[in-house]
């Protein structure tokens, strides 16, 4: 029931053809898990790999220990399943480069034990390894120059009424 429930609330333009239907009840996980991480775990850990001017201990605090909770959420959710939605999925895909730089945010992998089982088992998955092995032959400059941060960080209304 709770399937089709949610599979009725997430059609789209079912007319014209487009929908989005969740066909399996892991599914259901894979879409909570992927709103959370493009709501929450993002801009929290964003925060902390120093993309933003976190200046006022407050603020490194407030994220520090956000992503601490949010750790603690995928802690517990693998705590019963060997990947984030029970299954290998784009979810796991998704999130494992949001936990590759887990020091820089300020953890632990060990006060993580089911987070750190899959990151491992992540880690050690072959395509994870030709991807980032891929990845430093690409990404040889830094992802946000200081021209970018211009545009991607302090714009107000103001530098629209421009």
């Amino acid at each position: 029931m709770k399937l089709r429930k949610l599979q009725s609330a997430l059609r789209v333009n079912e007319g014209a053809g487009a929908s989005f239907v969740l066909r399996h009840p892991a599914d259901i996980d894979f879409a909570a898990e992927q709103f959370v991480a493009a709501i929450v775990y993002g801009p929290h850990l964003h925060a902390l790999l120093g993309r933003r001017d976190l200046t006022t201990p407050d603020a490194v605090e407030r994220y520090a220990e956000e992503t601490n909770r949010l750790y603690g959420v995928l802690n517990k959710r693998l705590s019963d399943h060997e990947f984030i939605a029970g299954r290998y999925s784009i979810a796991d895909i998704a999130t494992y480069p949001w936990i590759v730089p887990y020091e820089r945010q300020g953890q632990k992998l060990e006060d993580f034990p089911h987070l750190k089982r899959w990151f491992v088992a992540m880690r050690e998955r072959p395509a994870v390894k030709r991807a980032y092995a891929r990845a430093t032959e690409i990404n040889t400059a830094p992802t946000v120059s200081e021209e970018s941060k211009k545009i991607l960080f302090g714009q107000t209304a103001a530098a629209v009424a421009r």
